[in-house]
């Protein structure tokens, strides 16, 4: 008799179950080793609920609701294990595409060219003559739709843009917007909604309130009063002087009284005597299509955060407004909104960039990408106990840089960041010179 018939593998005294039972118990290392012992140990290595146990052993419960708000597909863990890795390691792949190049229109001046906006994992481009749709998928970038400007249109520079749901909405140079849907079969036609005396300078639009700011200074709000035409009202119209780009226009409901509440934030950077720069805030309640509250934000210089810079650009998530600065740092601030007052609340800054800040985003996820001028230097930041914080107060925060280049490339102002987004386990940011840069940290 042979010695290989003689030989018994000890771990075939094992059932199944006791062998998935103590792979359950062992670390990611060990298990990715006993997955090369034999084809059985890795199917079960491989099984879901090994990944879910150290999925919850290493990175907790909270971990799991917040990828469920990046991540919406059916979840693999393992997969789940190596991507939430990835993020906390700052490990990932960089992919740079060009639009330019994918582009058979007619090229006009690149530094004037588009307007970006990216928006569930599609990027939109806005030239002077159309309106494009773009697709990552499979590491490449495909041109889906591409819907031409009116003629009457043509040639006239778009200066914002927005979107609610599959409504584009595209402000152009002469005052005028315009409005396109996204169908099945592609874009619909563009159509003139409004025309103003001066451009709008930043767009936004929810809950079928359409608001922006104008090159003079004027805040507009308009509600759309027929879904099917796309019937716009003027709700009001009002001089804030005092506000000075980037500006951010947040909407949102509440339901907190006897009746629906549309409330509209418009935050912005401010200085303060004495201080510095911070943010400030102008809020406007409307009801039944009124206006009925209008009221800046309150503050207090013990809590609040300043920087020796003014915000290069702010952005707003839920009550939370994050703002970019050119001394290198973010500050991150608490809107409170209630009914006799508003507050700007517990500001904390955030350093962790050798060079300025030109634009930051946070997301619903509690993750903040930031980028420096010229895309120098890319940051992530993970807010620990965002949406879990029992209090109103700052929270622990990790920050890792994802990406860096040469200093000198700081100085030559190349190229501006037009938008940032998140989606997928995946960090995209569109440039003014047509490029896309993606970073993949997906398994």
């Amino acid at each position: 008799m042979s010695l290989r018939a003689k030989t018994k593998n000890p771990a075939s005294i094992f059932s199944h179950e006791t062998l998935l039972h103590i792979f359950e118990s062992l670390s990611s290392r060990d298990i990715v080793a006993l997955e090369r012992v034999s084809k059985n140990w890795k199917s079960i290595a491989q099984t879901s609920s090994v990944w879910h146990n150290l999925f919850l052993s290493e990175f907790g419960k909270s971990r799991i609701r917040r990828r469920a708000r990046v991540k919406k597909t059916r979840k693999n863990w393992k997969n789940e294990f190596k991507s939430e890795s990835n993020w906390d390691s700052g490990n990932c792949r960089k992919e740079v595409f060009s639009l330019f190049k994918n582009r058979n229109s007619v090229q006009t001046d690149k530094s004037k060219l588009d307007i970006t906006l990216l928006h569930k994992g599609r990027v939109y481009t806005c030239s002077t003559t159309m309106l494009y749709e773009w697709s990552f998928h499979e590491n490449k970038m495909t041109c889906l739709n591409a819907l031409p400007f009116p003629e009457k249109y043509k040639l006239d520079s778009p200066t914002a843009m927005c979107v609610d749901g599959k409504n584009f909405y595209i402000a152009l140079e002469s005052g005028a917007v315009l409005q396109a849907t996204l169908t099945q079969n592609g874009f619909s036609n563009l159509n003139s909604i409004l025309e103003i005396d001066t451009p709008f300078i930043s767009l936004s639009i929810r809950h079928n309130l359409l608001c922006g700011l104008t090159k003079d200074e004027s805040f507009y709000m308009f509600r759309n009063k027929n879904l099917s035409t796309a019937t716009f009202q003027l709700l009001g119209k009002f001089s804030v002087s005092g506000v000075k780009v980037p500006i951010s226009i947040h909407i949102e409901t509440d339901f907190s009284n006897s009746h629906k509440v549309l409330i509209v934030q418009l935050t912005y950077s401010e200085y303060m005597i004495a201080h510095g720069w911070t943010i400030g805030s102008q809020e406007f309640w409307i009801t039944d299509s009124r206006i009925v509250k209008n009221r800046v934000g309150q503050r207090q210089a013990s809590d609040i955060a300043f920087s020796s810079q003014p915000a290069s650009g702010v952005y707003q998530q839920g009550p939370y407004v994050l703002s970019s600065h050119a001394d290198n740092t973010l500050m991150l601030h608490y809107i409170s909104s209630g009914l006799d007052s508003t507050c700007i609340q517990w500001g904390v800054q955030l350093q962790g960039h050798v060079c300025g800040v030109e634009k930051s985003k946070l997301f619903d996820c509690g993750k903040i990408v930031s980028v420096s001028r010229n895309c120098t230097e890319i940051c992530l930041w993970d807010l620990q106990n965002y949406r879990e914080a029992k209090e109103f107060q700052p929270f622990m925060i990790e920050s890792k840089r994802i990406f860096s280049q040469y200093i000198r490339d700081y100085e030559q102002n190349k190229t501006q960041v037009q938008d940032i987004e998140l989606f997928d386990d995946t960090v995209m940011i569109t440039l003014s010179d047509g490029n896309v840069m993606a970073f993949l940290f997906y398994a």
